[in-house]
């Protein structure tokens, strides 16, 4: 919509730009709710390289009970479904504000691409990416939910898994922190300053993380802590640091996070913030480690977890 931002680029002038209007075959297919066009789209599919499809909602829709499902209006997993016969590479882009349940349409997709409401650039910026001109390295800041019942948050309870088969239990589309790029990493070699914590010490944790891909990128490094016993049932994980790095191909480089008492505290049955000990796991792309806190410390006022 051009109403107000006349002189920016829409994804489709974007995709012009980037490889020439002659290049591009457009077709609506619907509206964001409404099937239109659909049979003029999966005729376009067939005569194309790949399909990029744009799927999500209005923008200056989000407030309170606006919409009573999650599931993306049916219109569009027409659409997905059409295109996709082609038999081509489909690129999925969502541009939304919030995860609507895209489940269907995410099964056709060779990959796909989470705008939320990217902004005047957006288009521009999503060119880049799908082009090869940028190199992704985005992380998902929320769980993607597979099914509308099924919101259960990334430090859910272990009581709360189900089983992986198990609509109601923890089986998202996309985890808490994923996010791909044009080349891999490794990570490697977590070391632990020293095997146990105590009140008023300070954990330092270390991983080397090297760029095995072809391209250089950035990745952000995600360091997640899990109690693994305490006086109420604690949380599967929980993120307690991240640092974003960028390496050329063939670079390594180590990253550090430092740990105190209270990085490990939980609101107890006395909705009073509190540091246990016991035994303690981190997980760093993957990767595990073990420790102990052997302390026992209670935080003044609510503290900050």
């Amino acid at each position: 919509n051009d109403e107000y931002a006349a002189s920016k680029n829409t994804i489709l002038e974007a995709i012009q730009q980037k490889i020439g209007a002659a290049n591009v075959v457009y077709e609506a297919g619907t509206s964001f709710d409404v099937a239109q066009n659909i049979d003029a789209a999966a005729k376009a599919a067939e005569q194309v390289d790949a399909v990029i499809l744009c799927v999500g909602e209005l923008s200056y829709t989000e407030n309170v009970g606006n919409i009573d499902d999650l599931n993306i209006p049916d219109a569009q997993v027409q659409l997905a479904k059409a295109v996709a016969k082609a038999g081509k590479p489909v690129i999925v882009v969502l541009a939304e504000g919030r995860p609507r349940i895209v489940t269907e349409i995410d099964k056709l997709s060779a990959a796909t691409v989470m705008t939320y409401y990217a902004g005047n650039e957006g288009g521009n910026a999503l060119a880049d990416i799908l082009f090869g001109d940028a190199n992704p390295s985005g992380k998902l800041s929320i769980t993607y939910p597979r099914y509308a019942n099924a919101l259960v948050n990334y430090y859910r309870k272990d009581t709360e898994n189900g089983n992986n088969d198990d609509t109601h239990g923890y089986n998202p589309l996309y985890e808490f922190g994923h996010g791909l790029s044009y080349t891999t990493f490794s990570y490697s070699d977590i070391r632990l300053s020293q095997p146990n914590l105590g009140d008023n010490q300070t954990l330092e944790i270390a991983v080397d993380v090297t760029n095995t891909g072809q391209r250089e990128g950035k990745e952000s490094v995600l360091l997640y802590v899990s109690d693994l016993y305490a006086s109420i049932t604690p949380d599967t994980k929980r993120l307690r640091g991240f640092n974003k790095i960028n390496l050329k191909p063939g670079q390594m480089q180590t990253v550090t996070f430092k740990i105190k008492s209270e990085d490990l505290a939980f609101y107890n049955d006395q909705s009073k913030p509190v540091t246990e000990a016991g035994e303690f796991k981190m997980r760093i792309g993957g990767k595990e480690k073990s420790f102990n806190y052997n302390g026992e410390h209670n935080y003044s006022g609510t503290g900050k977890l």
